[in-house]
């Protein structure tokens, strides 16, 4: 962005792109829709994403477009706007991509003999304010000589918990199998997100965390992790990144 705070043609293209790119081939029309809806600056601009999109998606979206193919309809709850197949969320390739990033922390360590302490899960399109970056410092120093491989997490209360996390190594890994336990395998009636969904299951899971919407994603993430891997969720208000939504976002998230 410029001095006088506007978001300038390139991002604006950059950050359309990135959105059309993020989705499976499952999500294509829906995707088309949702970059029409983000009124980017030029034709030129909207067209030359559309045509990547078509023409050029990453490999990873075909590796998620396959993988999810063979997956029935299963038994979990969904969204009156629910995607075309799976499951009730609409982030099934964010956490499919989570998955394969904690893969390749875990071939790492296997490669080189030592393992990671911490793990911080962050999504791209959040900013590492000061505060953020302060909150997990103090954490990591209060906890310093802890038993890493003891299942702890860290993260925001309520609402957009889903997008940043501190985790232990203990609870990395389960953190990590959310889209291979809950979408793929479709278990998500053990963590009280079937149809209909066990609202006192969430409840009891997720009200601690101030989550009160109990069947989106962060309630999802939250019950995963208690109930899977009987992890120790713990709510820190630095915890709180920005997020970068140039030109997309619903009303009134726009940052």
């Amino acid at each position: 962005s410029g001095p006088t705070g506007k978001i300038s043609p390139f991002r604006r293209y950059r950050r359309t792109l990135h959105l059309a790119e993020h989705h499976g081939q499952s999500n294509r029309n829906a995707t088309r829709a949702a970059l029409a809806s983000l009124r980017p600056v030029s034709t030129k601009y909207y067209e030359t994403a559309r045509q990547r999109l078509d023409r050029a998606p990453p490999p990873g979206l075909e590796q998620y477009d396959a993988a999810v193919s063979a997956i029935p309809d299963g038994p979990c709850h969904r969204h009156k706007k629910k995607p075309t197949c799976c499951h009730f969320s609409h982030h099934g390739p964010q956490f499919w991509g989570v998955g394969r990033c904690f893969d390749l922390i875990e071939a790492h360590e296997r490669k080189t003999g030592r393992r990671y302490g911490w793990t911080v899960r962050s999504r791209p399109d959040a900013k590492h304010t000061r505060y953020v970056i302060n909150a997990v410092r103090q954490l990591v120093t209060a906890n310093d000589g802890g038993d890493v491989d003891a299942p702890r997490a860290w993260y925001r209360y309520s609402a957009r918990s889903d997008v940043f996390a501190l985790l232990t190594r203990g609870a990395a890994r389960t953190y990590g199998s959310i889209w291979r336990d809950e979408m793929r395998d479709g278990r998500c009636e053990g963590i009280g997100l079937g149809d209909p969904p066990n609202m006192k299951t969430l409840e009891r899971h997720c009200a601690p965390m101030k989550i009160r919407y109990k069947t989106g994603t962060e309630c999802l993430v939250t019950a995963h992790l208690a109930i899977r891997g009987n992890v120790n969720v713990s709510g820190h208000a630095g915890l709180t990144p920005k997020l970068i939504r140039p030109g997309g976002g619903p009303p009134g998230r726009r940052r």
